[in-house]
């Protein structure tokens, strides 16, 4: 699962397959597309959370 948050700026919206609009501090979950997109943002924390083989399991 990937997450990220804005933390430079008040709000920042990303158009394309999905429109998401991020507000400064909040936290959100994403797909791995926009990760990539904003992994190389300075104005953006992007997380990667990795699951463990039990979650996979319960799957």
């Amino acid at each position: 699962m990937y997450f990220a948050k804005l933390i430079i700026g008040q709000s920042y919206t990303v158009i394309g397959e999905q429109q998401k609009r991020f507000i400064v501090g909040e936290e959100q979950p994403i797909d791995k597309a926009l990760f990539d997109y904003l992994k190389d943002n300075p104005q953006f924390e992007v997380r990667e959370e990795k699951r463990t083989r039990k979650e996979k399991s319960e799957d």
